[in-house]
């Protein structure tokens, strides 16, 4: 097997830089899409301006057309931050909620209809299904800074500010959603993680 470092991680997983300039132009308009969105979150969750979660729900939006693989991460992570943030105050976390998940599920609607009613669609799905390395491996590959925010995750289970829970849900959502078999094209979930650990 090929040793872990930077040629293996651009060759095995979607690093939205290397990969997307070299494989695909989709995979770098999906990272900036979704340090995009995870940018107007953090805004709206430093300011609580609706300005910048409805930003954040249309780019989750015109990404789901566009690359509809992030917008899984996104809404994820995104809907997990806010009613953490929120806690108990659902008059509040579910309007925000409703608004990024509901604008995620319509940007991926047309794929999604298109994947469960082609038949070599879903099986193109199936064959290109990428296998992540086993979790040490991974953590490896992704290098120090994300071994940091892992040893960090677990040292300090709470972070100070709005912000930081919000890109604790990023690291944490994308290093279990690689992992987990129904999600499409895993892989994607990695497009923008380093931004999320720097």
């Amino acid at each position: 097997p090929p040793m872990p470092g930077v040629g293996f991680f651009v060759w095995n997983t979607s690093d939205g830089l290397l990969h997307g300039m070299f494989g695909s132009i989709l995979v770098t308009y999906g990272t900036a899409a979704t340090i995009a969105s995870f940018a107007l979150l953090a805004a709206y969750m430093r300011t609580e301006k609706w300005s910048y979660l409805i930003g954040a729900s249309a780019t989750v939006f015109v990404c789901g057309l566009v690359h509809p693989y992030e917008p899984f991460l996104i809404c994820a992570a995104g809907c997990i931050a806010l009613v953490l943030w929120r806690g108990t105050n659902w008059r509040r976390s579910v309007p925000e909620v409703a608004m990024l998940g509901i604008s995620g599920a319509l940007g991926v609607a047309p794929l999604s209809y298109l994947a469960l009613s082609t038949p070599w669609v879903r099986d193109a799905a199936d064959i290109t299904r990428w296998d992540p390395p086993n979790p040490a491996v991974l953590l490896v590959s992704l290098g120090v800074p994300s071994v940091v925010a892992v040893l960090l995750f677990w040292a300090r289970r709470r972070m100070a500010s709005p912000t930081d829970l919000l890109l604790q849900c990023w690291v944490a959502c994308t290093l279990i959603g690689i992992y987990l078999p129904f999600i499409p094209w895993a892989q994607h979930f990695l497009d923008g993680f380093h931004y999320a650990v720097a």
